[in-house]
This record gives structure tokens, C-alpha cells and sequence, in this order.
């Protein structure tokens, strides 16, 4: 077996050397800073031991947050599954010109809502007045 060294962009090797390794050998592998304190080890831990936690931490308030999202959504897919209709009872009725403004008015208090109104003439023609006919409805109440 041999090494050999090589300048970048060199096309020849500047050195080569050769190693005679027996077959079969395994090589230890090489301890790094096998000297370490007692208190820096704790140290080391320490701090490896908060960021597991934080990791931890995380991985919930992930989880929580999409279990937050996923529900609001299933929520929201009910929720606009679910019908509706609404239903309207109406009423028509007819006032005069001068009762017009206080009968709507109370009309609307009872929450009667106006749909439709068209002014109209009501009488024999020598006699006749002026009146509102209208329709009225508001949603009904279920009991």
C-alpha cells in the first residue's frame, strides 16, 4: 500500500510513500482528548441533557399545535356539513298613508322584517285613498 501527496491542480504527485501492512490487521482507532475533568464531563452532560429536553419540548408543542390545526379543521368540515334553512312565516298587510311610518315601525320591533310593498288605491273611484299593501316575514320560532 502507498500514500501519496498531490498539490491541488498538479497533475503529478509531489511524494509518495510506501507502507507494508501485514493482512488481516486491524487498526486501533484513535482515542481524542481522553483527558477530560470530572466537572467538565458534568458540564457536557448537563448541556446535552437541556437540549434533549428542549428537542423534547419542541416535539410536543409541535405535536399539540398540529393536533390544534388538524381539529379546527375537522371542526370547520362539520360545522358547514350541518343544514342551514331557516323558516319564514309572512304576513301582508295594508296601511294608510298616515299610519304608515308607526305601523312598519312596530311591525319591526316585533321583528317582522318588509319584503315587498307597492302603493295602491283602495275605494270606488270618487272615494278612493292611498294605502301601502306589504308582505312581511320573520324567521320563525321553534318551540
Amino acid at each position: 500500500m502507498y500514500i501519496r501527496g498531490q498539490i491541488t491542480g498538479s497533475k503529478h504527485p509531489d511524494w509518495r510513500q510506501t507502507i507494508n501492512l501485514p493482512d488481516n490487521q486491524i487498526l486501533a482507532t484513535p482515542v481524542l482528548n481522553t483527558q477530560t475533568s470530572p466537572e467538565n464531563s458534568k458540564t457536557k452532560s448537563n448541556k446535552f441533557n437541556v437540549f434533549n429536553i428542549l428537542v423534547q419540548f419542541r416535539k410536543i408543542i409541535n405535536t399539540v399545535f398540529l393536533g390544534g390545526i388538524l381539529g379546527i379543521l375537522v371542526f370547520n368540515l362539520w360545522w358547514e356539513q350541518q343544514p342551514k334553512t331557516v323558516e319564514w312565516e309572512y304576513r301582508i298587510e295594508s296601511f294608510e298613508d298616515t299610519t304608515f311610518d308607526t305601523s312598519i315601525n312596530q311591525l319591526g320591533e316585533d321583528k317582522w322584517e318588509l319584503v315587498f310593498a307597492r302603493r295602491a288605491l283602495a275605494g270606488e273611484d270618487s272615494s278612493s285613498r292611498g294605502i301601502y299593501e306589504c308582505i312581511f316575514r320573520r324567521a320563525k320560532i321553534k318551540k
